[in-house]
């Protein structure tokens, strides 16, 4: 796993809230880093996010909430852990934007889930990772939350990371 600490500085950090399958990824010019976050104690997790955040000059968290059919005590895990990570951002000092699930993926060339199987949205998701980042191999846990950096990049007025910054050429 790489040290959160030797990130470069003025990355984009994107965070997929998810409590099982959550993960973080920071992204700049020469540099990409995921870290999975399900399997994170409370004080592993604020080191982590704390520590990216210090180097990042933004940060994306999805806008989630609880879903239907979704059981009472993994929406509350679920819950707790979003609202952690919007509190460590607010600690961090770093700035911060939210967003929802259905305006990233349509403003990053993904459409939205609506009527597709969940399965197929996430591979979906996967490939256009796979295909922004093809100098990494992108496992689905982490497809969300380099997404949403990359949205991030995207969204704030900057034109995407190419193959060529993301190699540092």
């Amino acid at each position: 796993m790489i040290d959160p600490k030797s990130v470069p500085r003025g990355g984009v950090l994107g965070i997929d809230p998810g409590s099982a399958s959550g993960c973080l990824a920071y992204i700049s010019p020469g540099f990409i880093g995921t870290w999975p976050i399900g399997d994170l104690t409370e004080r592993e997790l604020a080191d982590l996010v704390l520590a990216l955040a210090k180097s990042a000059r933004l940060a994306i968290i999805e806008q989630v909430g609880a879903m239907p059919k979704q059981g009472i005590a993994s929406a509350f895990k679920f819950g707790r852990n979003y609202g952690a990570l919007r509190a460590l951002l607010a600690a961090s000092g770093v700035v911060w934007v939210e967003v929802l699930p259905a305006k990233w993926q349509r403003e990053i060339g993904c459409a939205p889930r609506a009527g597709k199987a969940k399965g197929d949205h996430k591979r979906a998701l996967r490939a256009l990772a796979q295909q922004l980042f093809p100098s990494a191999k992108v496992r689905a846990v982490e497809a969300d939350a380099l997404l949403l950096a990359q949205w991030g990049v995207i969204s704030r007025g900057q034109p995407p990371l190419t193959l060529d910054d993301l190699l540092g050429l």
